[in-house]
């Protein structure tokens, strides 16, 4: 089994991330061998279709797909047809050096935390899919730090660490974990559909249970079997989420974010806030814009 350690793998020896842009699999010319590296990778599928293969499971995966795999797992990918790959590099302390906000979002611990406990479960599959906007971004925030790391210009290491937290939010944010373990039961499709498309909604669980046809204790029996909690933290989660994007934008007052998310009091919004993420929602703009710079 090949091993890839980080003197192989790294442009610049002292520092711990790396990207690697367009790594190009082809079916029946070589990549199909098991292998494992040093270093944590974070795969982005950026276009094509194959198969990847650890832990004795195998998970077809194509454009959009982004894939966490940990320095102790052995894997390999089996190509269906031309298939490309981004790999961004990097080890455990990279990202013990993330800000406690981003290290708290539910995101990065679906997607992130699984492969950070010693690999106690070898067929834990971590997986996530972004929608073709969140995707874009995403290639382009890689190649960013990509080109900062490949030009060495200035102050280019904190630059890259920006960028990287940067990238590490923007997918805790925006992917979809997809694992065997908490795939939702079918008839509560409709009720995330609602939710999604009503973040900002008052809603009653009479209502939800309605739109899933059952009774208020079988609903919350089901919605917390799928995985996702209970279904006010769900639909909480959402309205911060939609906080988190409103926040972006300088022109909106924290109270209008409040409202504009949901939340009928912009104390109570601040509060949640600071308990789910670590910091208030001014800390959290500020970084923001910070990091974007």
């Amino acid at each position: 089994m090949k091993l890839y350690t980080r003197d192989s793998s790294y442009p610049v020896k002292r520092f711990s991330i790396n990207v690697i842009l367009n790594v190009l699999h082809t079916p029946g010319v070589g990549h199909s061998y098991f292998h494992r590296h040093t270093f944590h990778e974070l795969v982005l599928i950026t276009c094509g279709a194959g198969i990847h293969v650890t832990g004795g499971e195998q998970i077809r995966v194509g454009p959009g797909d982004v894939l966490v795999i940990h320095p102790c797992r052995s894997h390999r990918y089996i190509p269906l047809e031309d298939f490309e790959l981004t790999n961004i590099l990097f080890e455990t302390g990279d990202l013990n050096r993330l800000p406690r906000m981003v290290r708290n979002l539910p995101g990065f611990r679906q997607l992130v935390e699984p492969e950070m406990d010693g690999c106690r479960n070898p067929a834990y599959h971590n997986r996530a899919r972004l929608d073709t906007s969140d995707f874009r971004k995403a290639k382009q925030l890689a190649q960013r730090l990509h080109a900062v790391i490949s030009g060495r210009e200035g102050e280019w290491e904190s630059v890259a660490r920006r960028r990287f937290i940067c990238l590490i939010h923007h997918l805790s944010t925006t992917a979809r974990p997809l694992q065997a373990s908490n795939i939702p039961d079918t008839r509560l499709s409709g009720v995330f559909a609602f939710l999604k498309a009503n973040p900002v909604r008052r809603v009653r669980l009479t209502e939800l249970a309605a739109l899933a046809g059952m009774s208020r204790s079988t609903f919350q029996r089901v919605f917390r079997a799928s995985g996702c909690g209970s279904p006010i933290n769900h639909l909480l989660r959402g309205r911060l989420d939609q906080a988190q994007v409103l926040l972006q934008s300088p022109a909106l007052s924290i109270t209008d974010v409040a409202f504009q998310s949901g939340f009928q009091d912009s104390n109570y919004f601040a509060r949640v806030f600071r308990k789910q993420f670590g910091v208030s929602p001014r800390e959290y703009r500020m970084h923001q814009l910070k990091v974007e710079k």
